[in-house]
């Protein structure tokens, strides 16, 4: 459980985006919206990929990813003391999907050209 001593505060390995969580009841899943810090490219392959292997749904979270201007993942206080499980499972989902990406690179580019490639960019610049 966390304390009220702490702030869920997690700068991600690459400082690369934004998270911004919402509470809405859901009768399955609860709603999480994920605002990257720019367009969908490669560095948001762990996000992805937790959300399309359904990393993020295993643990009871429907995530929205949105493009957005940030650097860290953080949420309020207020997330955090009422929701304690929600946000260790929207982090542990995402590492997962990281680890995931990192570990299957073709497979991760070729859905990232497929579904979050808003930039039209090659796969050479993915």
């Amino acid at each position: 459980m966390v304390s009220k001593k702490y702030i869920l505060f997690l700068v991600s390995a690459f400082n690369i985006l934004t998270v911004d969580i919402f509470a809405h009841e859901q009768i399955s899943n609860e709603k999480v919206v994920l605002q990257l810090d720019w367009k969908h490219q490669f560095e948001y392959a762990g996000y992805y990929i937790a959300k399309e292997k359904g990393f993020y749904n295993q643990v009871g979270l429907n995530v929205e990813i949105k493009e957005f201007n940030g650097d860290s993942i953080f949420t309020t206080i207020s997330e955090v003391e009422k929701n304690p499980e929600r946000v260790s499972n929207f982090v542990s989902a995402s590492i997962n999907g990281w680890k995931y990406a990192l570990e299957n690179i073709d497979e991760t580019i070729n859905m990232i050209l497929e579904k979050y490639n808003s930039q039209n960019k090659c796969k050479k610049f993915i």
